[in-house]
């Protein structure tokens, strides 16, 4: 692997008097899936909005292949490289699964032409097309996304998500309401995408035992603050991990 795509330095966010986080570090290089994990209100989310520059922060500072953009505002981000989801889905619901794949990656390029030139406007399609078809959605791709079932809308925004040829993507809770294989089918694909885009992948998640077999690098966050960070299952393994922070959920995850 080359060099960090992604670094959050000594990031602290405060409300007030309550830090949300305290000396927060997050590495992540291209290829990589990178894990989150913490107990609800350990500030996994927030780090995501520091990142893409919802909140910024008190101190610390965001890179983005080593480009500092820490003031840089959320579109900015976006256009630069950083791609996001949701826990809530967030799709425009007035237009098929095809418009707004389509849509997304013409933010992206800040396509802003009322008639674009015909070859640019066949590229875009193109990606749509192959975003649609690599995550198994070309069936709908002229469905209205209102009419799509939560498996289908949660998979179409994970298609958004890659959109752009991003260089790192935040993935909130992408496996949430979605059966046993639903899930496993997601973890297959985001592997086999990142791999082939060379997207570097943060992943909040709270099925650990699924995390385990998608991510390369795992952080327990606690109160804002790394708890542990390191290879998964030494993670897992960590006295700390299993007697303060993930209660039962590190004997499910079978460690």
């Amino acid at each position: 692997m080359s060099g960090p795509v992604l670094q959050a330095r000594d990031v602290t966010l405060r409300f007030g008097g309550f830090a949300a986080l305290d000396k927060f570090n997050l590495e992540v290089r291209p290829e990589e899936v990178h894990g989150l994990i913490g107990p609800n209100g350990a500030g996994k989310t927030t780090s995501f909005d520091v990142i893409t520059g919802v909140y910024r922060p008190n101190e610390g500072s965001v890179l983005l292949e080593g480009r500092d953009i820490t003031r840089w505002r959320s579109h900015r981000r976006t256009r630069a490289g950083i791609g996001r989801s949701f826990q809530t889905v967030g799709l425009a619901p007035g237009l098929t699964s095809h418009g707004n794949v389509l849509a997304t990656v013409e933010a992206v390029q800040r396509v802003w032409a009322p008639f674009p030139a015909p070859a640019a406007r066949a590229r875009r399609r193109a990606e749509a097309d192959e975003l649609l078809a690599f995550f198994g959605l070309q069936d709908v791709a002229d469905t209205q996304v209102t009419e799509l079932p939560l498996g289908l809308t949660k998979l179409l925004e994970l298609a958004k998500v890659f959109a752009g040829q991003p260089k790192v993507v935040l993935l909130d809770e992408p496996f949430a309401g979605l059966s046993t294989g639903e899930a496993s089918e997601r973890v297959k694909l985001i592997s086999e995408r990142r791999k082939q885009a060379r997207t570097g992948v943060v992943i909040v998640e709270h099925d650990v035992p699924l995390l385990l077999d998608l991510c390369d690098t795992l952080t327990v966050l606690d109160a804002g603050s790394v708890a542990v960070s390191g290879i998964p299952h030494e993670v897992m393994s960590d006295a700390a991990v299993r007697e303060a922070y993930m209660g039962e959920v590190v004997e499910e995850a079978g460690v």
